[in-house]
């Protein structure tokens, strides 16, 4: 039998209903009984008048416990926006370094517990210096958003795609096997040439990237694999010239 697992929000809002619900349960079950204790000490009171107290304390009861509810479940929505906005590149909206490291070393533990592969992608946008010397820093932020775009457009939104450095990004593709391993370069190197064939800039988008896959029977750690990334991305980086093609990528199998 599948059991299913509650998040820590939702195991917040079953506890607080059900005491609700206890509560509402007990107040109503001692109406009777107080109504007796009220009659016995004021005999002469009329019931309409007990119903009418009674009512007036369960009323301001349940706007006090509405009201503490409102209160906590905005505490809660503020600081998952805070948390959210602490994981977020400002400018390209991508998931930052933090974010990054976050999200990739819990898939690396669903992938290890579930025995799938993952694939890392280091890209660095080709020439961002010379575009903030030549055209000015707020067209190299364009051409970062630019890139960050064609990422979001070229993987899937269960991949964690995030800008880890100046004009670095990377992206971790859950459940991409080696032997695929090529299938998300040619992706982007599309995405790339639709880009630049569509768009009127003063400068065409080029990347380069290093590839490397995550092999659940010989773990590594996020910085070892963004190191052998990077290091293969630049390696390539400095062997092509600029009439090779935008996406520079080179693969290898970590053992």
């Amino acid at each position: 039998m599948k059991i299913m697992k509650m998040s820590s929000r939702e195991l917040a809002h079953l506890v607080i209903t059900v005491l609700i619900s206890i509560a509402f349960s007990i107040f109503s079950m001692s109406i009777h009984f107080i109504q007796k204790m009220f009659n016995y000490f004021y005999p002469y009171t009329s019931l309409p008048v007990v119903e009418f107290i009674f009512s007036v304390i369960f009323f301001w009861l349940a706007f006090l416990i509405w009201i503490t509810y409102r209160y906590w479940r905005k505490a809660e929505v503020n600081q998952e926006k805070l948390q959210d906005i602490s994981l977020r590149d400002e400018l390209t909206k991508l998931y930052n370094r933090r974010g990054f490291f976050t999200l990739a070393e819990y898939q690396v533990k669903i992938a290890k517990r579930m025995n799938n592969e993952i694939m890392l992608l280091y890209i660095d946008v080709n020439d961002l210096k010379w575009i903030n010397d030549t055209f000015g820093h707020r067209e190299g932020d364009r051409t970062l958003i630019d890139a960050a775009n064609v990422l979001k457009g070229t993987f899937r939104e269960s991949d964690v795609i995030a800008r880890i450095g100046g004009d670095e990004f990377a992206a971790f593709l859950f459940g991409a096997s080696q032997e695929a391993s090529e299938v998300p370069a040619k992706r982007l190197q599309k995405h790339i040439d639709d880009f630049n064939a569509q768009r009127n800039r003063k400068h065409t988008l080029k990347l380069s990237t290093g590839i490397v896959s995550y092999d659940y029977k010989h773990p590594f750690s996020i910085d070892e694999l963004l190191g052998q990334a990077d290091r293969l991305m630049y390696e390539e980086k400095r062997k092509k010239s600029e009439r090779l093609p935008e996406v520079q990528c080179v693969m290898e199998e970590t053992k």
